[in-house]
């Protein structure tokens, strides 16, 4: 059964002794008195062998046995680490909350009990965090004796609390602590640890010392050899009070009565006046004792008789359910400060008023001793030396605070406390180099303590130093393998030495054993400097599951999700954070930019308007405001008045609901569900096509309310136009809120950006809405002098949230249009059309290796039924007006020839158009499909896809080269059974092979581009080349489609003794590695392919410096693409606690092999190629040096999706052409990071 004692009437004076050792963190509001922050390198903003920590889970041990026992209190704690190891902490966690606990020893020193448990509560302490409260009492655990602290901290919104226990044991320190992240009151903090400690249990009997709790005889008489200070009395009352003394050296003289009722202290000290002044000295003894030298808690009255002054003092003071009574004095000279006190409870206050005026009044200031003080007097006055430096903190003085640190260091050299607040300082006003020799100079009291470790780590890491910052905080790591925060600084040094992939495995290791939302958000952070960022958005969403919202984590999520264009997301996460920090510029930038992008530009002005009042000197909200009220410069809605009938009537809202999808949705954590969609085309062989869109749309969270605030449609004056029919808001009763007029909808246009295109889109504002909430909307377009025409439609059938029913119908004469069908749709003929419906489609993500949706979803793609030399020789007399053959072009064509013939002045003409003329941004489509003039292109030397193609075309006609315009999908491969322009959203040149001319499809927008015969994102395409009555489809080639999917790495290295690192790697490529590659180099020069070269191998070696390339095949497509490279390293191999140690960058193989981890697929994987790998390492490093690289531990089961074959240093594997289900992917993605692991081993040099 658990006992916990509170304080019995027997010794309430317990609950007030310790009081005095919160001293130090009594000052609330002072931030200047908090440890500065380390400087960590940019991450863009954060487990293997030793150097992991790694957390082990041991579930299955629940109790421990050593000089103690101690046992979890239920199955929701696990041990972490090796619990039967002696010689580590005692660590365990709860993931329910996010709480971390450990029990701890240390061998008893002359430090004292109090100055544990204040080095305790200061090592919980973060960075530039608020302290709200930090209290050290007595506490009786299981009848045993000690102390208890408690702090809580805070940094902006996120808090971080932690309790602990500390005893003196069988000649040890004990501490027993839980510390969490997530927010909890401090009366079920404190709750928790009696529940998380209730089953650890110590011997009654404490230390060898029988002494009694009290003296036996009553005490009359003390003199003070240390103070100079005697106490007489007649009282017979006062005891020594043995237990306090034991566990607390502080006052110098500690009495009580047999009932422990009332008490009598004596605390003193002798400084150098001009070092502690007597206000300075009254203040820092009243802390001692656990007084606040605030005028609301203290009165004072002093008087001053020659070199000497008195001065008498009354507090009263509530402490849990008690209060208690002070009196006392402060007797002062001549840097000579003796201060005592006696107290009772309130409600005895008048019965020990006397004794208590009585003992005070016995105290009498004889003589300044001779003596050399004691050790215990040396520690109490370098304590009071300290505590005057966190005075000057208090009065924002750091470096004054500084000196007093300092030499409270000297007096006591053997407390670790004195160094701490050192350490804060030298953060604080970042002087690392004198900090970091002061640090050295103590190194061996640095290496006793993690804390100190931990700071040292961080000065290091701030001079970029990061082999001592890693070799430090390992040491530290020592001691608890499971710190978070010395877990982040690791990963932290791991960064800066340029281990990045480690620096990101040691946090995410920790993170999934033992998860906060600190850790979470840190290790999205490193994900987001390695450009991973769906990974950072899975785990982030993770975090705010199992935490709840911060600034911080919300901050981040925005900034991932606006990175993978999820701006709906990002705007429902903004308006969360926006709760917690209302007027943070930079989530009111996020908020403003996913308006923007959203196209809501009324609310995006209002959003980033405020953001830029806050932080004008940001030119990115700059930007973004100047943009967006660009669109808004000519907004109005008098093109969107015009009725258009709708192909359909409405249909009531009941008729349309799903109970069943809405539960479904509210179980997979949707925002938002459409119960019904509908598209209806209707086209006529007399009249223009119209086309009705009706939905009905439920709002299930807050999320869901961010996502639905506006509806937008792009549409082609002169092409088509719209109308919304209804837009309506019903409660969850079905009954109608409200009627969104048309009034309130208005246009924006792309030319007022600077996009120069003809497109604009019409906005249809909602109003706030709230979970629960009906959106019924049905809107209309109808074609511009298209009689008769069947247009190009795409129909999809899953949305990017839960679609109950969906369903598309063409009312038209079926022999009047072609189509492509794809997925599990219904079909079924109307009288007059067709109609293709589904229940519950697959619900559209965004996730990598997806198969194209056609291959898991439901859709069709339609338009007019035609052949393609009908659509080619239409598109040419569309656009004949278009040749003028002008003169200005002519010309231009034959001064870029010059001398060149044949080939190289086709290519001469090619570079003059891609380099020069500038691309500008034209919706393809509708009337989008007429280039310009090609001399205006060549005037203004700016043009979109088609513009420039024509112009191209024209230049090399002049010169005598046959050429075609190409039209060709940018996204999907095309369709080469539908017969429409209008599938297509890109134009080329397609240049057929003539006279010592080669084939060659080139995109003179591409300014980045090469003479590759077909643009690498190009290949295997369906084309449209447009030649007249002779158009057709051709599918563009792929250049090494006959060769295999090869990769062979052979990896040269040696290190100096001083980790000074050179590389050797030679590389032979075939197939699809090749070709990207060859992308990448094909048409520069050599220093620019060094250029790039250096970019590549800087993703995983920061400081690499290149000395050497060479290249060989980069034009012969028909051969493997061989790459050597020598480059070199300074600061990759830092020191480590173990020596000169590093992962081996294998920088090629993960640009390669790559799977990030998400929580859950929901969509099939399809792996398109086998491909197959080779790669050696050869490791060298100077005489007298050992090499050890070590190998990891095995999968632990059959490989299933790749094999691998290790044999003398060299692993050959393979990765195999799969479609997989959702539920295989973790197992992929296990084996995939086994071979990255494999080719990436630890290598130690001693």
């Amino acid at each position: 059964m658990f006992l916990y004692h509170l304080f019995s009437m027997k010794n309430p004076l317990w609950v007030l002794i310790f009081v005095a050792c919160a001293a130090q963190n009594s000052m609330n509001n002072q931030e200047n008195a908090l440890p500065a922050p380390s400087t960590n390198t940019e991450k863009k903003v954060v487990f293997e062998e030793k150097e992991s920590s790694k957390a082990e889970i041991v579930p299955k041990i629940a109790s421990i046995q050593r000089n103690f026992s101690f046992k979890l209190p239920d199955t929701l704690y696990e041990f972490t680490g090796n619990p039967n190891n002696e010689y580590s902490p005692i660590e365990f966690f709860r993931k329910n909350g996010g709480i971390r606990g450990e029990i701890k020893s240390k061998e008893a020193s002359s430090t004292t009990l109090a100055e544990f448990a204040r080095t305790e509560m200061h090592s919980r302490r973060k960075a530039l965090s608020k302290n709200l409260y930090g209290e050290i009492q007595p506490w009786n655990h299981s009848g045993v004796e000690g102390l208890l602290w408690e702090s809580s901290d805070a940094l902006d919104k996120d808090t971080s609390i932690a309790v602990g226990f500390v005893v003196l044991y069988q000649e040890k320190f004990y501490a027993a602590t839980i510390f969490a992240d997530s927010a909890y009151s401090r009366k079920d903090f404190l709750e928790t640890w009696k529940n998380t400690f209730a089953q650890l249990h110590f011997e009654t009997t404490q230390t060898s010392d029988s002494s009694p709790e009290l003296s036996p005889e009553a005490i009359q008489e003390y003199y003070s050899k240390n103070l100079g200070y005697s106490f007489k009395t007649k009282d017979t009352i006062w005891h020594f009070w043995n237990g306090i003394s034991a566990q607390n050296a502080d006052p110098d003289l500690v009495l009580t009565n047999l009932k422990e009722e009332v008490s009598l202290f004596v605390y003193g000290a002798i400084v150098p006046e001009d070092e502690v002044s007597e206000n300075d000295l009254y203040k820092v003894l009243l802390r001692r004792l656990g007084i606040s030298d605030s005028p609301e808690e203290i009165t004072t009255q002093r008087k001053k008789k020659n070199a000497r002054s008195v001065s008498h003092f009354e507090a009263t003071r509530q402490i849990g359910d008690y209060d208690f009574k002070y009196r006392g004095k402060f007797i002062y000279e001549s840097g000579r400060g003796i201060l005592v006190a006696g107290w009772s409870q309130g409600i005895l206050a008048k019965e020990y008023k006397q004794l208590i005026e009585n003992a005070i009044n016995a105290i009498e200031m004889e003589e300044l001793p001779e003596i050399e003080q004691d050790a215990k007097t040396a520690k109490f006055n370098a304590a009071v030396i300290s505590e005057t430096g966190l005075l000057r903190l208090e009065e924002n003085q750091p470096l004054a605070a500084l000196a007093y640190f300092e030499k409270a260091n000297r007096m006591d050299s053997d407390e670790p406390l004195h160094l701490i607040n050192c350490g804060f300082i030298y953060q604080l006003k970042e002087l690392y180099g004198p900090g970091i020799n002061h640090f050295q100079s103590q190194i061996e009291l640095v290496k006793k303590n993690p804390k100190l470790l931990a700071i040292l780590g961080e000065m290091y890491e701030a001079i970029y130093d990061y082999g001592n910052a890693r070799r430090y905080v390992e040491l530290g790591l020592h001691y608890t393998p499971n710190d978070p925060e010395m877990t982040i600084n690791l990963s932290d040094a791991l960064w800066g030495l340029g281990q990045r992939n480690q620096s990101l495995e040691v946090v995410l290791n920790l993170y999934e054993n033992q998860p906060s939302s600190r850790l979470g958000v840190y290790a999205a952070r490193t994900y987001m400097g390695l450009d991973q960022y769906a990974e950072a958005v899975e785990l982030l969403y993770e975090c705010l599951a199992t935490f709840g919202n911060s600034k911080e984590l919300g901050s981040s999520l925005m900034e991932a999700l606006l990175f993978l264009g999820r701006y709906g997301e990002a705007l429902s996460i903004s308006e969360e954070t926006l709760k917690l920090a209302p007027n943070d510029p930079k989530i009111l930038t996020y908020r403003g930019k996913a308006l923007f992008y959203l196209k809501n530009y009324k609310e995006a002005e209002k959003v980033l308007s405020k953001a830029y009042a806050l932080q004008k000197d940001n030119d990115e909200v700059k930007n973004f405001l100047s943009s967006t009220r660009a669109f808004l410069g000519k907004a109005d809605n008098k093109a969107l008045k015009t009725p258009i009938e709708p192909v359909e009537k409405r249909r009531k809202i009941a008729d349309m609901l799903s109970k069943e999808a809405l539960q479904e949705a509210k179980d997979e954590g949707f925002p938002a569900i459409v119960h019904f969609r509908r598209e209806s085309l209707k086209a006529p062989k007399k009249e223009n096509w119209i086309h009705t869109e009706e939905m009905l749309i439920e709002i299930i969270d807050s999320r869901g309310s961010a996502m639905f605030q506006e509806f937008t449609y792009p549409f082609l004056p002169g092409y088509d136009r719209l109308y919304l029919n209804a837009l309506e808001i019903y409660d969850s009763t079905h009954k109608l809120k409200q009627s969104v007029p048309l009034n309130n909808s208005y246009i924006t246009y792309s030319t007022e950006s600077g996009e120069h295109n003809e497109s604009q889109t019409a906005h249809f504002p909602l109003p706030p809405l709230t979970p629960g909430d009906l959106i019924y909307l049905q809107v209309s377009r109808t074609g511009l002098n298209e009689i008769g025409l069947v247009p190009y439609m795409e129909y999809r059938s899953g949305m990017e949230i839960p679609v109950a029913k969906t369903s598309f119908r063409v009312y038209a004469d079926t022999n009047r249009f072609s189509l492509e069908e794809y997925g599990p749709l219904e079909r079924k003929d109307l009288a007059d059309g067709r109609e293709w419906q589904m229940e519950k489609p697959i619900t559209i993500r965004n996730e990598i290796y997806m198969p194209d949706y056609r291959d898991f979803g439901a859709g069709l793609l339609l338009s007019g039924r035609r052949d393609w030399a009908e659509v080619g020789a239409d598109y040419e007399n569309l656009i004949r007006h278009q040749y003028k053959n002008a003169v200005a072009v002519r010309e231009k064509a034959f001064e870029v020839k010059g001398n060149l013939l044949g080939k190289e002045a086709m290519f001469a003409i090619i570079h003059f158009v891609r380099d020069n003329i500038r691309y500008r941004d034209t919706q393809f489509g509708g009337h989008s499909i007429i280039p310009q003039l090609s001399e205006k292109t060549l005037k203004d030397y700016r043009g979109d896809c088609k513009d420039q193609a024509l112009l191209l075309k024209e230049m090399l006609e002049t010169i005598g080269i046959k050429s075609h315009l190409a039209a060709i999908p940018l996204s999907g491969n095309g369709y080469a059974n539908l017969p429409t322009i209008q599938q297509f959203d890109h134009m080329i040149l397609y240049i057929p092979a003539q006279d010592g001319i080669p084939e060659m499809w080139v995109d003179p927008t591409d300014k980045t581009g090469n003479d590759r015969p077909v643009p690498l994102d190009m290949e295997g395409k369906t084309a449209f080349i447009i030649d007249g009555k002779n158009s057709h489809i051709q599918t563009t080639p792929i250049l090494e489609d006959s060769q295999e999917h090869r990769a062979s790495f052979a990896h040269k290295l040696h290190i100096n003794k001083n980790g000074y690192a050179e590389f050797r790697d030679s590389l032979q490529l075939e197939g699809k590695f090749a070709s990207t590659l060859r992308n990448i180099f094909y048409g520069k020069d050599q220093k620019q392919q060094e250029r790039l070269l250096e970019n590549l191998l800087r993703e995983g070696i920061p400081d690499v410096q290149l000395s050497q390339m060479r290249i060989d095949n980069l034009m012969e497509f028909d051969k493997p693409l061989r790459l050597v490279a020598t480059f070199a390293s300074k600061n990759y191999f830092g020191e480590s606690s173990e020596g000169i140690k590093g992962h081996y960058p294998n920088t090629w193989e993960r640009s390669m092999l790559k799977l990030p981890k998400i929580n859950r697929r929901h969509l099939p994987i399809r792996i398109p190629h086998e491909t197959q790998f080779f790669t050696s390492l050869e490791v060298s490093a100077d005489n007298g040096k050992t090499i050890e690289i070590r190998d990891i531990a095995p999968l632990g089961r059959p490989f299933d999706y790749v094999s691998i074959n290790k044999e003398n240093g060299k692993i050959k594997w393979t990765t195999y052409a799969l479609y997989a289900e959702p539920n295989e992917y973790e197992k992929i993605r296990e084996e995939w990071m086994h071979l990255l692991k494999e080719t990436s081993p630890l290598i130690l040099i001693k």
